[in-house]
């Protein structure tokens, strides 16, 4: 199994600070395919500013767009095979990467709004035995608006903790299913929740 390489941090390389920064993109990628922990280096030196950018510009917010840095950068480490020169220039390849990670997150924050909002609409705090009784039963009710297979990855990701790869191998679905099951339930919720505050008001 490939280890993973120094914990790399967003810093603004100079050139030739690396061993091997003087070598092509394509040179490098096919180094780290080997495993060589300084090409990589050498590679996120000469990138992360520019691949920073692009996920600053989609994300707009620094904390996360540094994390989103680290997991594209941590991906070429783990693809670095996968790059072909039909799929244009490294640098084109790691933007197409980070740019994906990018909207993932955004994905991500917009469902975690809507589950917290679910939660929300439950109940607020509630003081007794019957009213937390009387939450239960509620967000089991919101939740059952949705198909069984959409409820289950929703109970999973946001009130257990478990990431979109834990649910797929836990479930034994691919990735995209998951997400794609998230994605539509978090739409069902928000019409409900929609339709429940407007009878309500």
């Amino acid at each position: 199994m490939v280890k993973r390489p120094c914990n790399v941090r967003f810093i603004r390389g100079r050139p030739g600070q690396r061993r091997g920064m003087s070598a092509s993109d394509e040179a490098l990628l096919a180094r780290i395919r080997g495993g060589d922990n300084d090409a990589f280096a050498a590679l996120y030196d000469r990138h992360a500013p520019r691949v920073f950018g692009v996920i600053l510009r989609i994300i707009g917010d620094r904390c996360e767009a540094e994390d989103v840095l680290q997991e594209t950068f941590w991906q070429v480490w783990r693809q670095a095979a996968a790059w072909r020169p039909e799929r244009g220039a490294p640098l084109v390849w790691i933007a197409m990467i980070a740019r994906s990670r990018a909207i993932d997150r955004l994905r991500r924050r917009k469902a975690a709004i809507v589950a917290s909002d679910v939660v929300e609409a439950a109940a607020a705090a509630p003081q007794s035995d019957v009213e937390r009784e009387e939450q239960a039963h509620l967000t089991r009710s919101i939740l059952r608006q949705l198909p069984p297979e959409q409820m289950a990855v929703i109970s999973l990701a946001f009130f257990c903790g478990m990431t979109h790869e834990q649910i797929a191998q836990e479930h034994d679905i691919p990735l995209g299913t998951v997400k794609t099951r998230i994605r539509r339930g978090m739409q069902r919720l928000r019409a409900y929740l929609t339709e429940r505050e407007a009878k309500s008001a």
